[in-house]
């Protein structure tokens, strides 16, 4: 397993949904998509000051012989404001192949 480090903060979800204008904190959470459909593991996201957030996230570090451009993971935050509207915004995340013939 290999860990990827998300940081980021809650007006980084998008240009009209900033933390200090009604993000609803309780809202904001990841996922990750893997390709393979293995693991894809979901959690709450805690804000703090300012609405920054961080969080650590466990993948395999394992593709497929045949999977010559990487395994590919997907990982996405997501948050709601007061009103409901929601945003969010990802990352890829490649396991390259290890390039031997």
């Amino acid at each position: 397993m290999a860990s990827e480090r998300e940081n980021g903060a809650g007006n980084d979800l998008g240009n009209n949904h900033r933390y200090d204008s009604g993000v609803n904190p309780n809202s904001v959470a990841y996922a990750v998509k893997d390709e393979y459909g293995k693991v894809q593991p979901t959690g709450a996201i805690t804000l703090g000051a300012g609405g920054n957030y961080s969080f650590t996230v466990l993948l395999q570090a394992s593709r497929l012989g045949n999977d010559l451009d990487g395994r590919r993971y997907t990982i996405a935050v997501g948050a709601k404001d007061n009103a409901g509207n929601a945003a969010s915004k990802s990352v890829a995340v490649i396991v390259p192949h290890d390039k031997r013939r």
